[in-house]
């Protein structure tokens, strides 16, 4: 295709158990071992159903990403897939706001492992978050299949001690302690979905990482819809129990719940079991955020919306790795400006637009019937996923944080004009809506 250097292409090494691992390790890692305190503060027990919506709401997306990337398995993910269809201006908004929302996921789960790493060791949050966070960039510059060989461990252990946790904790539940079951209404349902839904970024991560999936056709829609589904089950059957083990008063402004009710269960060794799944599963949180995060500006120098600096491929690790270093450094920045609920917040906006633009988008293409859109899944559901996930992701912007709305805008406007400033000189690809694609440029 115009405007993709073949030389700047990436790697296929990654097959279907570390594509899925990147995807579950990091809504498993930001979602259910750092948010039920928050969700449960603001919904009570209710703060369930915010969980369901969201992975409803993910996995009509996920059905129009699995579309989208077996069409265009190209690194930048909802970037390269909205700028296909929507043109570059789109692409350049999309590409800024995206690389940010992960950026800040990344920020959120660095401050999550120090959390529970100073459970064991009296060491400050932002020096472990630090030197956590310098050890994954380290990781993701030698290469992808590093940084997906280190997902697979860490996701296997982590599926196998929240089972367990399920099934111990499931004789362990007082219906007294769902009562007031949704002491808030039921509009904190809404405001708490937008809160949790970083959990379900981790479908953004896969789609942004494309280009590095072996056998794509088959390999990513089956990641895309597993991932979803089996982190849903998991949040589901976590909150029941951590609602049924402690009481609402023992909830409120919990960083760590999942560690009071493993000592309930199992007193210190279960207590040190989920400290240390919570450690690496946000360790698979922040390693995949620098993963997938890297490439929206590979991707966006390589349709020449961004500076050709990004787009140096490492001669020996074949990695973007001046990409990498600017993203992870970025990170480590934002470890100093925000706390934990505003980085959620921060890295919720922008997923539900990208969303919402994600669902348009397989419209878009599906009605225009272009020669070159020729996916290799096509949603069985369309279009209805379509329609839910637009209408579902929409009705969340009301519920968002006063912040959040701000940042988004401040992307639009700021993602706006640089592209009218930049493309001045440079000429974007790609020039106009619908381009002809070749599939294998």
């Amino acid at each position: 295709m115009s405007g993709i250097n073949k030389s700047k292409k990436l790697e296929r090494n990654l097959n279907f158990m570390a594509t899925f691992a990147i995807g579950t390790g990091t809504m498993i890692g930001a979602g259910i071992f750092i948010l039920p305190g928050l969700a449960i503060t603001n919904a009570g027990p209710a703060a369930i159903f915010s969980f369901l919506l969201g992975g409803l709401l993910a996995l009509c997306t996920a059905l129009s990403l699995s579309e989208l990337a077996t069409g265009m398995p190209k690194a930048g993910g909802s970037y390269y897939f909205i700028s296909r269809a929507m043109g570059p201006a789109f692409g350049m908004i999309v590409g800024l706001g995206a690389w940010l929302s992960l950026v800040f996921k990344g920020s959120f789960a660095l401050i999550g492992l120090a959390e529970y790493l100073k459970i064991i060791l009296p060491i400050p949050v932002i020096v472990t978050a630090i030197v956590s966070g310098i050890i994954l960039i380290l990781i993701n510059y030698r290469g992808a299949e590093d940084s997906g060989s280190l997902q697979n461990g860490i996701v296997i252990g982590l599926f196998l001690i929240l089972i367990l946790f399920i099934f111990k904790g499931s004789f362990s539940v007082e219906k007294v302690n769902f009562r007031p079951f949704m002491p808030n209404g039921y509009s904190s349902i809404f405001t708490t979905t937008g809160l949790i839904f970083v959990s379900f970024l981790g479908i953004a991560k896969l789609a942004a990482i494309s280009e590095e999936v072996k056998d794509p056709d088959k390999n990513l829609p089956r990641a895309f819809i597993l991932s979803v589904v089996a982190v849903t089950i998991l949040y589901f059957g976590i909150m029941l129990v951590v609602n049924g083990v402690l009481p609402l008063e023992q909830l409120r402004g919990n960083e760590t719940p999942l560690v009071d009710v493993a000592n309930i269960l199992a007193g210190r060794w279960g207590e040190l079991a989920i400290i240390v799944a919570g450690f690496f599963a946000t360790v698979s949180t922040a390693n995949a955020a620098i993963l997938s995060s890297s490439r929206f500006p590979f991707a966006m120098g390589r349709d020449k919306l961004m500076p050709d600096y990004f787009t140096v491929v490492h001669k020996t690790y074949k990695t973007p790795y001046r990409a990498i270093l600017i993203t992870g450094l970025t990170m480590l920045l934002l470890l100093f400006v925000f706390d934990v609920e505003q980085l959620a917040n921060l890295g919720s906006i922008f997923n539900v637009l990208i969303f919402v633009l994600v669902n348009v988008s397989v419209i878009i293409l599906r009605n225009n019937k272009k020669e070159w859109y020729n996916p290799g899944f096509r949603d069985p559901f369309y279009p209805f996923s379509q329609i839910i996930g637009i209408i579902g992701c929409l009705s969340l912007v009301p519920f968002l944080d006063i912040l959040a709305l701000i940042f988004a805008l401040a992307v639009i406007v700021l993602g706006y004009l640089w592209y009218r400033l930049y493309n001045k000189k440079n000429k974007a690809v790609p020039q106009y809506n619908l381009p002809k694609y070749d599939r294998e440029a």
